[in-house]
């Protein structure tokens, strides 16, 4: 009678208790069950048009195409440039603590993955100690000398039971980053290239500049000396001459700037390729003019979010943090672990034998009751920055769009310029072989040549600039569409 009320009572106790575990778990309702914000919105395409369409007459700079290929920069067929980028891409050391990070994430990722499986391990130790004879060894067992060697040597096996998909989703979490990383490298690699390649054609149009700069300084130089002669003979007055000389030095210092901006850009150049600032890199001197049309895919609002590295970086951040979400959920729930091991104990006689072996197995469950709003905190935590993680992802979106349809208006803009700058420059060069043939009847004089040869260098110099813009706008249209990347793939 005795053992069955002390069965029911205990049968009880159980019940209240698990009464009150349940109460404390339903107060914790209105905790786990926060969401995020249903009315976010998340940008499934970007809002952006593309210029062209297919199957229609097309005027203008574009053509319809494809995307950037991951070596684009063959498009300009200029195997100096290639070289330069080449190096670039391995020895950038941007580059290279990128590839790092990817590494890195890879590890965090194997980590994060560990308590999925079984965990093993040995324990062991050696104890000597003299033990009491009215202690509990030899009380227990007088046969144990009071000299001993306590020998304890166990393997250990453990699981975590993942009922609720925690371990399972913390590991994906890792995943998600190391693609965010690898995406992040993308982005990198891409910007490292269209850097170099900007800054090439930058070098290649100042050498062009400061070529006919110098023809126009060497013409200036002329004037001033034949306008000597006619000041001798008082043809034209000293006023004139001040003239011609504030012209020169004008020109002396657009020169200048113009070094300067060349060696500026040759440090930037060798830094871009992983070199000192004075190293030399290849570089072709024929500045050639830029593609009469760039090909350009027509669904940009699609393919844009896949093929932008840097919006497929955040892409797989959202990710990583909405199952970080999942993984605060779990907390609120019961974990459950199985723990066994399996060794030798051994005071006396023989180590390895049959009589030293000792075995357990300990089966464990906790169930969280209350933390102090530790969980309810971590929970909103982890919605609050998803939330955050989506509005930098739409303004990043946003930001993209902004920036194809920059590079676009800039280069329609660009190319109208460089069609009335040609018109210009013809224009002159008719003028300048109408003023050759009067100076060769001597009807037209050495100064009035020169000066239209002036006006000549003049017009070069400026459309050597503007296809210096052009082939930037370019290649920052090739920057913002990409550079070569697809989501979930390499570039290059």
């Amino acid at each position: 009678m005795g053992i069955k009320k002390t069965i029911t009572l205990s049968v009880e106790r159980f019940f209240r208790l698990m009464a009150a575990n349940m109460v404390f778990f339903l107060l914790q309702d209105c905790a786990w069950n926060q969401k995020a914000n249903p009315q976010l919105h998340v940008y499934q395409e970007a809002p952006i048009v593309s210029p062209i369409c297919a199957g229609k007459d097309i005027e203008g700079p574009f053509s319809v195409g494809f995307w950037p290929t991951a070596s684009w920069w063959e498009i300009f067929e200029d195997s100096c440039l290639s070289r330069c980028i080449q190096i670039a891409l391995e020895k950038n050391p941007d580059l290279l603590e990128a590839k790092s990070r990817v590494e890195e994430a890879f590890q965090l990722a194997k980590r994060a993955g560990g308590p999925r499986w079984f965990q093993a391990e040995v324990d062991g130790d050696l104890n000597w100690a003299h033990l009491s004879k009215n202690g509990l060894y030899r009380t227990l067992n007088p046969d144990i000398p009071p000299n001993a060697l306590q020998i304890d040597l166990n393997g250990i096996l453990s699981y975590e039971v993942d009922i609720w998909g925690k371990n399972y989703e913390t590991w994906m979490a890792a995943v998600n980053r190391l693609e965010s990383v690898e995406a992040k490298r993308s982005f990198v690699q891409v910007d490292i290239s269209t850097r170099v390649a900007e800054v090439y054609f930058i070098l290649q149009s100042l050498e062009a500049e400061i070529q006919e700069l110098s023809n126009w300084i060497a013409s200036q130089k002329e004037i001033i000396f034949l306008s000597q002669q006619l000041l001798k003979h008082r043809i034209i007055d000293q006023i004139q001459m001040e003239i011609e000389y504030q012209a020169l030095e004008s020109l002396n210092k657009d020169m200048e700037s113009l070094t300067t901006a060349k060696q500026v850009q040759s440090h930037l150049i060798a830094i871009l390729m992983g070199n000192g600032p004075d190293s030399s890199y290849p570089i072709s001197s024929n500045f050639q003019e830029p593609l009469e049309k760039l090909s350009i895919p027509t669904n940009l609002s699609l393919g844009l979010l896949k093929r932008r590295p840097d919006l497929s970086s955040d892409i797989f951040s959202l990710t990583a943090l909405q199952r970080e979400i999942k993984i605060a959920r779990t907390l609120f729930y019961p974990d459950i672990n199985i723990i066994g091991s399996l060794g030798i104990q051994n005071l006396k006689g023989v180590v390895f034998s049959p009589s030293s072996v000792q075995a357990s197995l300990l089966p464990s469950f906790s169930l969280p009751i209350f933390t102090g709003f530790r969980l309810e905190g971590n929970l909103g935590a982890a919605i609050k920055a998803y939330e955050a993680g989506i509005h930098q992802y739409n303004a990043h979106v946003l930001k993209a769009s902004q920036q194809v349809k920059d590079a676009v208006s800039n280069i329609e803009g660009v190319v109208l310029r460089i069609g009335y700058q040609k018109k210009l420059l013809d224009e002159e060069n008719i003028k300048l072989d109408l003023t050759q043939k009067l100076f060769k009847n001597r009807i037209a004089s050495k100064i009035g040549l020169n000066r239209e040869k002036n006006r000549v260098y003049e017009k070069w110099i400026t459309l050597w600039n503007l296809y210096r813009q052009r082939y930037q706008y370019h290649i920052q249209l090739i920057r913002f569409l990409g550079g070569g990347y697809v989501e979930g793939g390499a570039n290059g």
